[in-house]
């Protein structure tokens, strides 16, 4: 049985870039019923929800941003393989290539735009492997297992959840009846895929892989995952600081209550 799930909300809370809470309870906790979120904004003028877990905020969908939170452009090689084979300075991409694909599963960025520390909007961070594990221990403080499938969007083919869960149109997860998305802290987790070190893309409704602002040796960084297959979050230092992965930011509630 799933234990309740209890957390600080920020209620009605609206960030905007560069800026502090224009509106919210940032002391209420309550159970999380209706998954209220918050907006955030970055430099490019794009929109993200964010929730509250534990003692941190999380941005509720992946980064898209094209643009570092200075204002310069991240370079983006497109079909370049070998141009993003070769990037040490910072990139991204979008799956195949499609720009399109943005408004459902966000970019893909290499390691070096997230060591850059200017890939996430002010005031906020990509997170690191200790804030992962923050979140994770944080839901398994409650009793719960299976925390992937918790941080699952419960979007999936032929979704056990019926209604608007269950649908065949991207973005959603690929097929499971034993581990399928709940969604229940509003964290809405979804399978991008990635673009391997050699520039190819693949996974995309299988699974998805964060990086992590924490580099694991010289070459490779260390990432957190969810999967299709499998109920739990995965932890991985062995992928090259060359391959795309997707990226949420974070930053500690304690900023709001100050």
């Amino acid at each position: 049985m799933k234990t309740v799930l209890r957390y600080c909300l920020l209620s009605g809370l609206i960030i905007l870039l560069q800026a502090d809470i224009i509106a919210g309870d940032n002391n209420k906790q309550h159970v999380n019923q209706n998954k209220d979120h918050g907006l955030i904004t970055d430099i490019d003028g794009n929109r993200y929800k964010t929730v509250v877990i534990g003692s941190q905020v999380w941005m509720a969908e992946d980064l898209r941003t094209t643009r570092y939170n200075d204002g310069t452009p991240i370079s983006y090689p497109g079909n370049d393989n070998v141009a993003w084979s070769l990037n040490q300075t910072g990139s991204y991409a979008w799956y195949d290539n499609d720009p399109e694909i943005k408004h459902s599963y966000g970019a893909l960025y290499n390691w070096y735009a997230v060591s850059s520390n200017r890939l996430c909007l002010t005031g906020w961070r990509v997170p690191s492997d200790k804030d992962w594990t923050v979140l994770t221990e944080y839901i398994a403080s409650l009793g719960n297992e299976d925390i992937g499938n918790m941080l699952k969007s419960c979007l999936q083919k032929d979704s056990p959840l019926k209604g608007d869960c269950d649908t065949h149109e991207h973005p959603r997860w690929r097929q499971n009846s034993i581990h399928w998305g709940t969604d229940d802290f509003g964290f809405a987790g979804l399978p991008s895929g990635v673009r391997s070190s050699a520039g190819d893309y693949h996974a995309i409704g299988r699974y998805v892989i964060y990086w992590t602002s924490t580099q694991s040796s010289d070459n490779n960084g260390w990432s957190r995952g969810l999967d299709y297959k499998f109920g739990n979050v995965s932890r991985t230092q062995h992928y090259s600081k060359s391959f795309g992965f997707s990226v949420r930011c974070v930053r500690d509630l304690e900023y709001f209550k100050n």
